[in-house]
């Protein structure tokens, strides 16, 4: 965009949006607090005043909206009546209508929200680690650089203990493979990236596991130039793998759960596509 940081910081967004017709749905977007993750089709205003094709990647969590833009200046920038909007979101609508329900609680069982407890976390960037002069990379992954306070919904820790934090060190086991798998795919694409894996719940610091409690967990997430930014929604909390199944919860949800890669594509030409858009009425 040709802007410098601290020229974009205290800014409404409204100034980076080339077209005023955007303006006036933009708010609505966040209206609905149940949109964890929202994929935008807009015209960013450049610095020179030029409109660029852009994909805007939203993350809605706790009190914060974390947004990842990609940019397409090869495109042309072609006017929308309006902002074309896709919500990535892991519950079917008639299990959304389940979210009212009560808080469900039974004995020996974790309690839980009939709503899933989210978070969103923003690692230091995977190939600065390799790449960056005089850099050392650590031996279990980036770092913690922030995460919203409903972390300690999530897993149960305080936020504030987490910053600097190599994330695998709050990854399972059992899950080690598939969650570096999936910050290195963070690292290498543009595109959006989908896993689910277990963490770690009451992580501790160092190698210490403090109990056999898991969370499962899935996640959205996406790069930007300086981290990569993912949302991780609770599915379920377990015990280690082997010991009994009836410590596992949130069974509610599961009829009729469709996984985030079922909702939306990550290929940019589909992404892209209208057909694929709902427009703000």
């Amino acid at each position: 965009m040709g802007f410098q940081p601290a020229a974009m910081l205290g800014q409404s967004a409204y100034v980076f949006i080339a077209d005023d017709a955007y303006k006036l749905d933009y708010p609505a977007v966040y209206s609905n607090d149940t949109a964890s993750v929202l994929v935008m089709r807009l015209n960013a205003k450049a610095q020179d005043g030029a409109s660029v094709a852009t994909r805007l990647v939203a993350f809605n969590c706790d009190t914060c909206i974390l947004a990842v833009a990609v940019m397409f200046p090869e495109q042309p920038a072609e006017p929308l009546p309006h902002l074309a909007v896709r919500q990535i979101d892991a519950l079917h609508e008639t299990q959304r209508a389940m979210a009212a329900a009560e808080a469900v609680s039974q004995q020996g069982i974790y309690v839980t929200q009939a709503t899933q407890p989210k978070a969103c976390f923003v690692l230091e960037c995977p190939s600065d680690q390799a790449m960056a002069p005089g850099l050392v990379a650590t031996p279990i992954g980036p770092s913690i650089v922030f995460v919203t306070n409903s972390v300690d919904r999530l897993l149960l820790v305080d936020g504030d203990e987490l910053i600097g934090t190599p994330f695998l060190r709050l990854v399972a086991p059992e899950s080690m493979v598939t969650a570096s798998k999936f910050i290195d795919d963070l690292g290498r694409t543009d595109e959006i990236v989908f896993a689910s894996f277990f963490l770690m719940l009451q992580p501790a610091s160092g190698d210490e596991l403090p109990n056999d409690r898991r969370v499962e967990v899935e996640v959205v997430g996406a790069q930007s130039d300086d981290g990569v930014v993912f949302l991780c929604r609770r599915i379920r909390v377990c015990a280690e793998p082997g010991m009994p199944s009836e410590v596992c919860v949130d069974e509610d949800i599961e009829d009729g759960y469709l996984s985030l890669a079922e909702i939306i594509s990550s290929e940019p030409e589909t992404s892209d596509c209208p057909s694929q858009w709902t427009s703000l009425a």
